[in-house]
């Protein structure tokens, strides 16, 4: 390649994947006054008044529980309510703006299906191998992740109740993935995206899940050491993730041409390239 030739850039597109059974529930969950009053009793406990709390907690959550149907997070995604139509347009939408050189999706069913949906709208993307990636899945709640909010399992164990009140920074629901190994997994997949000759001066799609999405944006997109001497922060270190959206990282110039690792900006942040249908 010539000096003066152009060398095509790398980028990473993240969709987030569509709507499951137990995320349109958390829509209706979170305008219920009795959730609402159980988490304001859940997140505003101490050790000493959590006593004082346990009847009404327990009461609150055993009414909720008995009118909302609990389901793994991994359920089949649905069809009705415009949501096959609305996977299918995000794909043909993706190909419009985009040309796509590899897929890679999480290992989760949610992910499989919605990647399906993009293909089924894309002739480009339908002719893409997909690779499977375990390291894109999110962190996993154990115990909890049948429940709509996690939250809503410590009204079933005043055991891990305590616990969570006790220590609530630094709380894990049983049989979960601890922090520390779930933000060592998205360390070892951000140092791929950065180093791995694959990623090279292509256009990958990540089918997977908000909180990946947010984590491998924070690290990918975070400030030098230089950029933090001087006080810059990282704008994108908490970001929001929606159902169906699309975040885009571009590879930007080298500070030390020499070096293997590729640095990336974001050029679309949580965008949804089709509108998000009644469902």
């Amino acid at each position: 390649m010539g000096l003066l030739e152009h060398k095509p850039k790398s980028r990473l597109i993240f969709v987030r994947h569509l709507e499951t059974p137990i995320i349109q529930q958390r829509y209706i969950l979170k305008k219920d006054p009795k959730y609402v009053r159980f988490l304001h009793l859940i997140n505003t406990a101490t050790p000493q008044t959590l006593p004082n709390f346990v009847p009404e907690i327990k009461a609150l959550g055993e009414d909720i529980l008995g009118r909302y149907e609990m389901m793994p997070k991994d359920n089949v995604l649905p069809i009705a309510g415009g949501q096959e139509a609305w996977g299918m347009a995000i794909g043909n939408a993706i190909e419009d703006r985009y040309r796509i050189d590899e897929i890679e999706e999480s290992t989760h069913l949610r992910a499989r299906q919605t990647r399906e949906l993009l293909q089924r709208g894309s002739s480009q993307l339908a002719e893409l191998t997909v690779a499977q990636n375990p390291d894109l899945i999110e962190r996993t709640f154990g115990d909890a992740d049948i429940f709509p909010f996690g939250r809503l399992y410590l009204s079933t164990n005043m055991e891990e109740l305590g616990k969570f009140v006790a220590d609530r920074d630094n709380y894990t629901y049983p049989n979960s993935e601890i922090k520390p190994v779930f933000n060592a997994r998205m360390q070892r997949q951000a140092n791929r995206f950065e180093t791995k000759a694959d990623y090279a001066g292509k256009t990958t799609l990540v089918v997977g899940h908000s909180t990946v999405t947010k984590h491998q944006v924070a690290i990918l997109t975070r400030p030098t050491l230089i950029e933090r001497a001087l006080g810059r922060k990282n704008p994108y270190s908490d970001l929001s993730v929606d159902t169906g959206s699309i975040t885009v990282l571009e590879e930007k110039r080298k500070l030390n041409p020499l070096s293997r690792r590729r640095r990336y900006r974001v050029i679309a942040a949580n965008e949804r390239l089709v509108p998000m249908p009644t469902l």
